[in-house]
């Protein structure tokens, strides 16, 4: 019988590990994957949604929709942009993703904020987009992102492949900012700037604590690149609520070579415009966990409209009396607030819009 159970239970963890991601090109057009998948926000929509990608141009398709079931991946579902066929991205890691015609042009923006934004020169080639505007309803937004590329081992030593999320005041003009960086930093995210030595010792470690995997052959990874970055956050802060933002999500080869792809895999729902009104979780995680007897932060659910009604909550209860304003000052509430971990909550309603919660931990 302990035999049995053995062998059962061998089953399980191979097969929580085996699993492959799944692409969809057709389940959802670009402007759905934008605004049902990425924002997904009953309260937002994102507008002039366009993109490009091979089919323009008579190669492959670098644009899909993702499913996920691997825990060796973090993502459930998402969005995906690959400088080749999406289509082949699914384990298990037994090729090397090396699909795009020459005539798949590259990115001039991505170029051009490289440039100016870290110094560094791009030759782009088979560039994949998606680029929309929106109108932020808090001054920070955020969402989550991945990248992973076939660079990862042999080719990671050189600056190549690039992607950026670029974001512009519409309403101001102003600078176009790449957000797709290492944080703390203005270093964009390549497989030169994260990578581990471990896997090529012709170059030293880079933030190796953004490295996620280097996936070996089979079925074990959830994708069909050598290499992947864990799961990173890309933010913006002082927005302005009333002005209109554009942002460009984009991924291209590098070196005019369209050899060894790249990808940038986007968290579905994360994308936060508005929905998550509190920001970040004060965690450790996050490197904002609170020490006992620091002040403790005041919650906002400023930036929404002046009519918008408020009902706060402290792990799912109500607080009594009931805390109805924009805000709640954790110094002042009263029971205080004891040493752990508690979650903190805000259902929001604006006019002529559905309700909506958004929880932070402290």
């Amino acid at each position: 019988m302990k035999n049995i159970l053995i062998f059962i239970l061998l089953i399980v963890i191979h097969t929580s590990y085996s699993q492959s991601v799944t692409i969809s090109t057709t389940k959802y057009t670009v402007n759905q994957l934008v605004n049902q998948v990425l924002v997904n926000s009953p309260c937002v929509l994102s507008t002039n949604v366009i993109s490009r990608t091979g089919t323009a141009f008579g190669s492959s398709n670098g644009i899909g929709y993702f499913e996920n079931t691997n825990t060796a991946f973090p993502f459930s579902s998402g969005v995906v942009l690959s400088t080749g066929d999406v289509t082949k991205i699914p384990a298990p890691n037994t090729t090397i993703l090396s699909d795009g015609f020459p005539a798949w042009s590259g990115d001039s923006d991505l170029e051009a904020n490289l440039l100016s934004q870290s110094g560094i020169t791009m030759n782009s080639v088979n560039a994949s987009y998606i680029e929309f505007d929106f109108q932020p309803k808090t001054p920070s937004f955020d969402f989550y992102f991945l990248f992973a590329s076939e660079e990862y081992g042999t080719s990671q030593c050189n600056f190549s492949d690039a992607f950026a999320f670029l974001l512009k005041d519409v309403t101001a003009g102003g600078s176009t900012v790449n957000l797709a960086v290492i944080p703390g930093t203005m270093i964009p995210v390549s497989v030169e700037t994260i990578r581990n030595n471990t896997n090529n010792s012709n170059c030293p470690s880079a933030y190796p604590s953004y490295f996620g995997a280097f996936n070996g052959p089979g079925f074990g990874p959830a994708i069909n690149f050598n290499g992947q970055t864990i799961s990173m956050i890309a933010s913006a802060a002082s927005l302005d609520v009333t002005h209109v933002y554009r942002i460009k999500l984009v991924i291209a080869d590098g070196g005019n070579n369209t050899g060894y792809d790249s990808a940038i895999f986007l968290e579905a729902n994360s994308f936060n415009i508005g929905q998550d009104v509190l920001g970040l979780d004060y965690t450790t995680a996050n490197k904002a966990a609170i020490c006992p007897g620091n002040t403790l932060p005041t919650l906002s659910a400023s930036g929404l409209d002046p009519a918008t009604t408020f009902v706060w909550k402290k792990n799912g209860i109500v607080f009594s009396p009931t805390q109805t304003g924009k805000t709640l000052n954790l110094n002042t509430i009263t029971p205080l607030v004891s040493s752990g971990i508690h979650t903190y909550s805000v259902t929001y309603k604006e006019p002529e819009c559905i309700a909506v919660t958004d929880e932070i931990i402290i």
